[in-house]
């Protein structure tokens, strides 16, 4: 209203323009309200996402025009490796399994042929228990030595075997071998006939294998035979 005060017209009552303060009114007059506020206090949207474990909420809109904090809803949580989809994003465990593709540290590499560790190569830096190869390369296995025991010590495919073949025996006897398991050994007899019959002691053959035939070993065959 207008009125007379010491000779001058004033408006009495009136409201002037003022800053905007996210309150639900046009403060600054401008025909709009409360613009440049993240929200009208009191008013209330969803939260979260619906989505693995997380589940929607609600969170309310304070008096200074700003969301609050708190969501009453499951809220996505940042991925650790348990098989949930912890940061609700639709993925299971992305970017914390380890390069095997499990939980955890990568497993220790073994002498097995087995890339264990899952870094592309196999058996590197590591011995076989049973002193037999390890990688000093890509590719590259330093060879151990054969031994009799079932297993590939030198890396080559096969087991137990010798460098060559060794041949073992003699007389009727004499055979070759490939393993270093066999029974026989070098320049010893393989399969003796342990028990002279009259049938051979006059054949004229190595017949236990000790390099000596018939009467020159055993007089006796001699007198077996019908002799003095």
């Amino acid at each position: 209203a207008l009125a007379c005060n010491n000779g001058k017209i004033s408006c009495q009552g009136e409201v002037g323009p003022a800053p905007e303060s996210c309150d639900g009114l046009d403060n600054d007059c401008d025909g709009v309200t409360d613009e440049g506020c993240a929200c009208a206090p009191g008013a209330i949207r969803d939260c979260s996402i619906a989505l693995g474990p997380c589940s929607l909420g609600q969170q309310v809109c304070l008096p200074g025009g700003t969301w609050s904090d708190s969501c009453s809803g499951t809220v996505p949580q940042p991925e650790t490796c348990d098989g949930v989809d912890n940061n609700c994003n639709g993925a299971v465990d992305e970017g914390v399994l380890n390069r095997c593709g499990v939980c955890g540290p990568e497993p220790a590499e073994i002498c097995d042929y087995i890339d264990n560790d899952c870094d592309g190569a196999v058996d590197e830096g590591v011995s076989n228990v049973c002193g037999g190869c390890w990688v000093v390369g890509p590719e590259e296995y330093a060879l151990g030595i054969a031994d009799c025991d079932s297993i590939d010590n030198d890396c080559d495919g096969v087991i137990d075997e010798t460098d060559s073949p060794v041949t073992c025996g003699i007389g009727v006897c004499e055979r070759s071998i490939d393993s270093v398991c066999d029974i026989c050994q070098p320049g010893a007899p393989a399969s003796p006939i342990e028990h002279l019959n009259l049938d051979n002691c006059n054949n004229a053959v190595d017949d236990d294998c000790d390099g000596l035939t018939d009467s020159e070993e055993f007089p006796d065959c001699f007198s077996l035979q019908g002799g003095g």
